[in-house]
């Protein structure tokens, strides 16, 4: 008997003996859509490995003719899949049983897009680590396919690297600026007007930045010293996170430290700039005062 001998359909589940049918009972190509009754093929009807490649005419498998979860792996022989014996769209999720594909039973390259309908592959259907970089196609992981709230980054790569500000422009991570005065090299010579000192400028700062500034000097006695800083260089307000109003009335002078830290606000939409001062407002004497600003963009 060969596929001319048998009518359209003719051969349906109720008429073959469980497990009677083996590869050497099937002619090559002898398999065809117009053989197979919808739904006919179910586990309990194939051998284990009985179904090769040679035994299936090109695009003879269809949705129709397989029973949910019959194609298991022990069903299928080694690369037996190919691309020409599928009809495209053939596959769907309903059709493999869970982890059923290994990467033993798939040619390199047979399963293309046109193989397989929409939303068939879910993770049941996949070996746990089947799919490595080669499996990947380029450029498919982007951000939208990151959780950035679980990104865990263990090491940084040999890099330079930037942050986005609020202009859209990249600025770095971490800026410095740093100012100091004395009133002669050797630090004896006594600075008695008040007034503006240590003013610097600080470029590349992201709107909602960190800053951590150290005011230090030698001082003598001392009345209403403040830091301030501005993001227009006109208007300034005290640093916050440190003393306000700095007075020092030991009737000495002394090595003084003072650290400030806050957050940057109210940056223009195309200012990046970040002004800094030390204003003594009624009595100083120093020999010697510094600044050291660090803003860090990441916060």
């Amino acid at each position: 008997m060969n596929q001319d001998s048998i009518a359209a359909n003719a051969v349906t589940a109720t008429q073959i003996v469980t497990g009677t049918i083996t590869a050497s009972e099937i002619a090559t190509n002898a398999i065809t859509t117009a053989k197979i009754s919808a739904d006919a093929i179910t586990t309990a009807k194939i051998n284990a490995s009985a179904i090769t490649a040679t035994e299936i005419a090109s695009n003879a498998i269809t949705a129709v003719k397989i029973n949910a979860d019959a194609v298991t792996s022990d069903k299928i022989v080694s690369n037996a899949i190919t691309s020409a014996k599928i009809t495209a769209g053939a596959i769907v999720a309903g059709k493999l049983a869970a982890n059923s594909v290994v990467a033993t039973n798939i040619e390199a390259d047979a399963v293309t897009a046109d193989k397989i309908a929409a939303n068939s592959v879910v993770a049941a259907s996949i070996v746990s680590g089947s799919i490595t970089s080669t499996q990947i196609a380029a450029n498919t992981i982007n951000g939208d396919r990151i959780n950035v709230d679980t990104l865990a980054v263990k090491k940084f790569a040999n890099v330079t690297s930037t942050i986005i500000s609020h202009t859209g422009a990249t600025v770095p991570l971490d800026v410095f600026g740093s100012a100091f005065q004395r009133g002669s090299t050797n630090f004896t010579t006594q600075t008695n007007s008040t007034g503006t000192y240590l003013s610097l400028s600080i470029g590349s700062v992201r709107n909602g930045a960190k800053y951590r500034a150290i005011w230090s000097g030698v001082y003598g006695d001392c009345t209403n010293g403040v830091l301030e800083y501005s993001i227009d260089n006109s208007t300034f307000q005290q640093a916050a996170g440190g003393i306000q109003g700095v007075t020092m009335a030991a009737g000495t002078f002394r090595t003084y430290v003072f650290v400030f830290n806050g957050t940057i606000s109210g940056l223009a939409s195309n200012a990046t700039t970040v002004y800094w001062r030390v204003r003594w407002i009624n009595k100083l004497r120093s020999t010697y005062q510094s600044l050291y600003v660090f803003i860090d963009n990441t916060q």
